[in-house]
Order: C-alpha cells, then sequence, then structure tokens
C-alpha cells in the first residue's frame, strides 16, 4: 500500500491564512462598499439621462408630426397651383385653338332652334298667304 503523504500545517501557518484570508476579505468588502457608494451616487444622473431621453423622444415626435403636417400644406398647395395652371394652360389653348366650349355649343343650339322656329313660321305664313 502507498502511503499519502500529507504534510500537517502549523498553527502559526493557521493563522497567518487565516488573517490573509481577512485581508482580502476586507478588501474585496472595501470595494463593494466603493462600488456600491458610486451607483449611488450615478443613480441621479442616471434619472437626468432617463428623463432627457423622454424628452428628447417627445420632442422628436412633436417636430416629425409638425414636419408631416407642413408637407401635407405643401402638397395640397401644390396640386392647387398645378391644377389652377392646368386649368389656364387648358383656356389658353381651347383660344388658340378655336375650339368650341361645350357652352358656346348649346348656345348656337339654342339659336338654331330658334331660327328654325322662324323659318317655320314664315313659311306658314306664306303658304298662307
Amino acid at each position: 500500500m502507498a502511503q499519502n503523504p500529507t504534510r500537517r500545517l502549523s498553527l502559526d501557518d493557521v493563522r497567518a491564512q487565516v488573517t490573509k484570508l481577512q485581508e482580502e476579505g476586507q478588501r474585496i468588502v472595501g470595494q463593494l462598499r466603493k462600488d456600491a457608494q458610486a451607483i449611488v451616487e450615478q443613480r441621479p444622473a442616471v434619472q437626468n439621462a432617463l428623463a432627457e431621453a423622454r424628452r428628447l423622444r417627445t420632442e422628436a415626435r412633436t417636430r416629425a408630426e409638425d414636419a408631416l403636417r407642413d408637407l401635407e400644406t405643401r402638397r395640397t398647395q401644390a396640386v392647387e397651383a398645378v391644377v389652377e395652371q392646368l386649368t389656364r394652360l387648358t383656356e389658353l389653348a381651347v383660344k388658340r385653338l378655336r375650339l368650341v366650349r361645350h357652352e358656346e355649343v348649346e348656345t348656337l343650339g339654342q339659336r338654331i332652334a330658334a331660327l328654325e322656329a322662324q323659318i317655320e313660321e314664315l313659311r306658314k305664313e306664306k303658304q298662307a298667304a
């Protein structure tokens, strides 16, 4: 059987190890305390940053809505301007080409009907005479 060689620690070695572990533990607790303090101190800054982010989001939304309303207004104005220009150009083309408008055709139709009625009356008068 092989013997398992184990080294026995002296009481001084154990005390030194315990002291070393205590110091390490105190160092870790101190670091945790500093980290916790830093987090607590950063909390207002984080809250301010969140409030600023919310304000910026609201401002961006408002600006986007304003821009959309402005674009809609400009679109409407552009459409109205195009319709007005097309109307003027159409009227100009009709005049230059000497095309007859629907109202003029109706007026001429009424005048022709009146003339036909007068001709018919004259014919009847002539036949009666």
